[in-house]
């Protein structure tokens, strides 16, 4: 059943205007000669997914304590070598996008899985082997899931590109372990999706920041609330000025508030794509 009502506000965010006190800078201690990138923060941990595996890994699950570890250490609980993104919701269950091939073909897809309290892994219900779901974030009372598909969006008329979307969540502490539930899926509204590809949200204090594929990637953001009901009010959509956008790719913004990251492949990296910190 689609619940999600979505109003349109005019406002725009001082965030995007240029500033000269904005500087960017590789994160050094953690970028590789490979491919890092998916980076989330939470307090003073960040996690980020890299390239740099040993032995067969495909992909490394990283972490490092902001201010403390002098190099990131692989996360072993629930590390994965199919794992090309982590997040966490309020509750404390850790989601995480798998890279994933299905019957025998050379055709990979990406699900949303998560892990409950006693790490009992969950695949979403929407998963599907004719679309990807992927990079997921929360809103910050918890009730909902924002997220990366290339699901049918009957809104913008999408079939086969990326777009954003939202599924409301239901907790149910009665079971044992408990059980996350998911509404069916909604784009986020025309404000956020076009005809591009939209891509890697993350949601922090009201705002939206999510990935939009042009000519190159660039980050954008939007005030977004959603209210108890489902109903959505967006404002108005913003590039992010230099330096944080370029002329390379520039996506995967998130913030704990105080500090915030983003991944781009511009000249000056270490490897192919890095995570820089915005300061």
């Amino acid at each position: 059943m689609k619940w999600i009502s979505i109003f349109i506000l005019g406002f725009s965010l001082s965030l995007s205007s240029h500033s000269d006190k904005i500087e960017v800078a590789n994160v050094a201690k953690i970028n590789s000669s490979k491919d890092d990138f998916a980076p989330y923060v939470k307090g003073n941990i960040l996690y980020f997914i890299s390239k740099e595996g040993k032995g067969n890994k495909k992909y490394d699950t990283k972490v490092i304590r902001l201010g403390q570890d002098e190099h990131p250490k692989s996360l072993t609980r629930i590390n994965n070598s199919q794992h090309t993104s982590l997040a966490f919701h309020p509750s404390g269950n850790a989601f995480f996008t798998r890279e994933s091939q299905r019957n025998g073909s050379s055709h990979l897809f990406y699900d949303i899985y998560y892990f409950n309290s006693e790490f009992e892994l969950n695949a979403l219900p929407f998963n599907s082997r004719n679309y990807d779901v992927m990079n997921p974030c929360f809103t910050s009372d918890g009730r909902f899931m924002i997220f990366q598909s290339n699901m049918e969006n009957e809104a913008t008329g999408n079939d086969g590109g990326y777009d954003i979307f939202i599924s409301r969540m239901d907790y149910d502490a009665s079971k044992t372990p408990a059980r996350l539930y998911f509404s069916e899926p909604v784009g986020v509204g025309l404000g956020v999706n076009t005809e591009f590809d939209e891509t890697h949200p993350f949601y922090s204090n009201g705002l939206l920041y999510f990935t939009r594929e042009e000519d190159n990637a660039d980050i954008y953001s939007i005030p977004l609330t959603v209210h108890p009901t489902g109903a959505i009010q967006l404002g108005e959509a913003n590039k992010l000025k230099a330096p944080i956008n370029s002329d390379a790719d520039d996506f995967g913004y998130c913030t704990n508030g105080d500090q915030a990251f983003f991944v781009s492949n511009r000249d000056e990296g270490k490897g192919g794509y890095d995570i820089y910190e915005v300061k």
